[in-house]
């Protein structure tokens, strides 16, 4: 009888062991995908800063207005063009 009960408190501490290991193991990753989460979070952020700053950046007036006056540039005066043609065979 003394064999039986041996077995069953070891059973039992063992599957206690394996039971904290699990809920150890799960608060952990719960843990790092919060963390994960915030970080991304945060890059989304930045992101959509860095994307409204590129688009104010782009737009054609601020670049034209650099143009014409940091870099002293000017529309041509006259444009012309030539067309230039394959004739087939």
């Amino acid at each position: 009888m003394n064999h039986k009960v041996a077995v069953f408190v070891f059973l039992i501490v063992w599957i206690s062991a394996i039971h904290l290991l699990i809920n150890q193991q799960t608060i952990s990753v719960g843990y790092e995908n919060n963390s994960l989460n915030k970080e991304l979070s945060e890059l989304r952020n930045k992101n959509r800063e860095v994307a409204a700053e590129a688009s104010k950046l782009s737009k054609f007036d601020r670049i034209e207005s650099i143009a014409k006056n940091s870099l002293n540039m000017k529309y041509p005066e006259k444009v012309s063009f030539i067309i230039a043609t394959v004739e087939g065979n």
